[in-house]
């Protein structure tokens, strides 16, 4: 009797770990006007106190070819032209807008990627083949400005673009002091308590009965 009570409660607290950790879907926005644009920006993307799957970005995009996203674990910062350190998180086309615009459009990236608490991600949102600012381009603030924008989970920061060199070479090129215009969208998991789940409640009821039990044959003995 006493096993099958332990076993039960091994159980128990097993439906209480699996009921912990809703997910709580979310977007930021850099709130960033465009005044130019070229290849591509690097961003990095800081995780807060929780872990988070990024599952979307947003940018400024003109023009209409594939636009690729390569990340890395840390910082961009002095991997702008370092290829090997970079890899690809998803190729897509975009059909943006043109001229001198601030309309974000989707960029898909796939499964995305997970960003451990307190970890910084860097990553590069590219354009194949640009062709000017406001024909084909990424957008972005380049007016000399940095940006830092975030929530109570995540942090954004963009001071640098993919410019220069080849126009088929995402990191043979760079213009410092660039503001991303974009958005991370993103999941996060919530800290929360943990409550019963309807399996747990019935696996309850019966510890409770199977206690009851052991404690009237203890009494008759």
């Amino acid at each position: 009797m006493a096993k099958i009570i332990h076993v039960s409660l091994a159980v128990l607290i097993s439906a209480f770990v699996f009921s912990m950790g809703p997910v709580n879907a979310a977007v930021l926005t850099t709130a960033v006007n465009t005044n130019g644009g070229c290849e591509g920006i690097f961003v990095d993307v800081t995780a807060k106190s929780q872990a988070v799957h990024i599952t979307g970005l947003e940018s400024v995009v003109v023009g209409t070819d594939d636009v690729r996203v390569f990340y890395k674990t840390g910082s961009y910062s002095g991997f702008e032209q370092t290829a090997g350190a970079w890899t690809l998180l998803q190729t897509a086309p975009v059909t943006g807008g043109s001229g001198v615009i601030q309309t974000l459009f989707p960029i898909n990236v796939g499964a995305g990627v997970t960003i451990p608490a307190g970890q910084t991600y860097g990553f590069l949102v590219w354009i194949n083949n640009a062709a000017g600012s406001t024909v084909k381009a990424i957008r972005y603030d380049a007016s000399g400005v940095t940006d830092t924008t975030e929530d109570a989970s995540i942090r954004i920061y963009s001071g640098m673009s993919s410019c220069g060199g080849s126009v088929n070479d995402p990191f043979d090129g760079t213009s410092n002091i660039r503001a991303w215009r974009g958005s991370v969208i993103y999941d996060a998991m919530i800290q929360s308590i943990p409550t019963l789940t309807e399996y747990g409640l019935i696996i309850l009821s019966g510890l409770l009965a199977l206690s009851t039990v052991f404690a009237l044959r203890r009494r008759s003995m």
